[in-house]
């Protein structure tokens, strides 16, 4: 005879409940965020090191930028 173990679910309590409830309401916001925002940000950032004028490659040109602004 084998004695088995029997398999218990763990439930959630109630903070976790409302926990992972929060996380699905901030979830969206967070993500809008990220993509019209931050994403935005980063790019120009990027851009901001290169001479690109759309018509031919873009060239890493550094500072430069900056230092012509002065």
């Amino acid at each position: 005879m084998s004695t088995g173990v029997i398999a218990t679910k763990k439930r959630r309590t109630l903070r976790q409940s409302r926990r992972l409830t929060a996380y699905a309401f901030l979830l969206p916001n967070a993500l809008g965020f990220l993509a019209l925002t931050l994403i935005p940000i980063l790019v120009a950032f990027g851009l901001s090191f290169l001479n690109w004028d759309f018509a031919n490659p873009a060239e890493f040109i550094g500072v430069k930028n900056f230092a012509r602004l002065l």
